[in-house]
């Protein structure tokens, strides 16, 4: 867009700890501002809500989201202009035993049905359970929760009260049918004010990157019999039915170039078509990370889409060289890979040693959370990573501690063999063709 009155609103499905959406600030002529985020990993969208502290995160799949956000978008329709003061004083005069004082929050919850088997019955979202496992319950296992997503059962709303008198330990879930009206009203509009979840029209970028492992290339047992038989080859339609709901202005996927060729391009087919469908233009571009200044190569898709009448964005033009490794977009799509124009002077290429030799030694099954750097950046690269962060943010400047330097506790076979071997940066040559 030419000019904005506002910053672009976006919402970020699996969004991770950060990535498609990590962009606040100045982007040319728009200016964008992460406002949801959505993952069912609870560590990785924490991290995401501390280095986004404006940004309303939910541990969701999504699934669960697609139905919170249908549920509370009726619940606006039918609550938003209730008098929730005259509400109030009605409520008064029958009111008697325990009352709740005020809605904390909200989110969706499968209904177990009667055929489920004992074992689902006894746990997870759609279980019973004590007041004295309340805190459990609040922070339940993401497995059980897609186990629940993947079984495709009904879902409700229940809603965390505060009662009259009580603390946050006593906050204990209600379902919607068992809260007074006022009640529920005031809850309703006074998120509806903020924002908090978003309506149609509320987005005007939606990004998200489905689950890739049930198409990848390096996944051996990939299914091209009964692709959908994978759940995770179920995301791709349903980040379209999310699309298909709140109507963003803007519509940013990202996916391995395998959605193009994984049985005939079914994936990738798909999702330009559905694009189309849903009143959008749509754009396919396949973009590589090395080209971008990053350590790797990591060739990946990106489909843009843009409302009708909107500007369709395009794609950054490279600003370093690469190593080339052997991934390829498609043939038939060649054209759309993303390079840059004959002439164009580009940055060397990013390599391992400029991203890796200042971070200190670590075990294997290193414990530290966080651990000196023990000295200086060596490189333009190590420089950018200590950056400050925007000053908007509120995070601290340690620019000289590094966080999450964990590695995966390797099982011993592996191990035997890495403690054997050349370390890789010392084997990259110079040599490898660049373009």
């Amino acid at each position: 867009p030419t000019s904005l009155s506002r910053k672009l609103r976006c919402l970020d499905l699996y969004a991770g700890a950060g990535g498609l959406s990590f962009m606040d600030g100045k982007r040319g002529n728009a200016s964008i501002s992460s406002a949801w985020a959505v993952d069912i990993d609870r560590g990785a969208i924490e991290t995401f809500g501390t280095n986004n502290p404006q940004t309303e995160c939910f541990v969701h799949g999504t699934d669960e989201f697609l139905y919170l956000v249908k549920a509370w978008n009726t619940l606006c329709e039918e609550l938003e202009d209730v008098d929730v003061a005259a509400q109030k004083r009605a409520a008064k005069k029958k009111k008697g035993g325990k009352q709740p004082e005020k809605l904390m929050d909200v989110r969706p919850k499968p209904i177990v049905p009667q055929s489920a088997p004992a074992a689902a019955k006894g746990k997870g979202k759609g279980a019973k359970r004590k007041k004295s496992e309340k805190k459990r319950e609040d922070d339940e296992d993401e497995d059980e929760a897609q186990e629940f997503n993947e079984l495709g059962w009904e879902q409700k709303l229940e809603f965390l009260v505060r009662w009259e008198g009580g603390s946050e330990g006593s906050d204990s879930w209600v379902e919607e049918a068992d809260l007074p009206q006022h009640i529920l009203a005031e809850f309703v509009q006074r998120w509806m004010k903020r924002g908090r979840i978003p309506r149609p029209g509320d987005v005007d970028v939606l990004t998200g990157g489905p689950p890739c492992q049930g198409i990848s290339g390096y996944n051996m047992c990939r299914n091209g019999e009964d692709p959908l038989s994978d759940p995770k080859n179920r995301q791709m339609p349903l980040f379209f039915e999310i699309v298909a709901f709140l109507k963003p202005r803007y519509v940013l996927m990202e996916n391995v170039p395998d959605m193009f060729k994984f049985t005939t391009g079914i994936y990738g087919r798909f999702s330009v078509s559905r694009l189309i469908e849903l009143g959008y233009q749509g754009r396919v571009g396949f973009m590589v990370a090395g080209r971008y200044g990053v350590p790797q190569y990591r060739m990946r898709c990106f489909l843009w889409g843009a409302l009708s009448g909107q500007p369709l964005p395009g794609y950054p033009m490279p600003s370093h060289r690469v190593i080339t490794v052997n991934q390829n977009c498609p043939a038939e799509l060649k054209t759309n890979e993303v390079k840059a124009p004959p002439g164009q002077k580009l940055r060397r290429e990013i390599r391992l040693r400029d991203a890796l030799t200042d971070l200190p030694n670590v075990a294997h099954d290193e414990a530290r959370d966080e651990m000196p750097y023990g000295g200086k950046p060596e490189t333009e690269f190590q420089k950018d990573m200590r950056a400050p962060p925007p000053k908007d943010r509120g995070i601290p400047h340690q620019p000289k501690k590094v966080f999450n330097h964990n590695p995966q506790p390797l099982p011993p076979d592996d191990l035997y063999r890495c403690e054997r071997e050349t370390p890789c940066i010392a084997r990259i040559r110079p040599s490898f063709t660049r373009f």
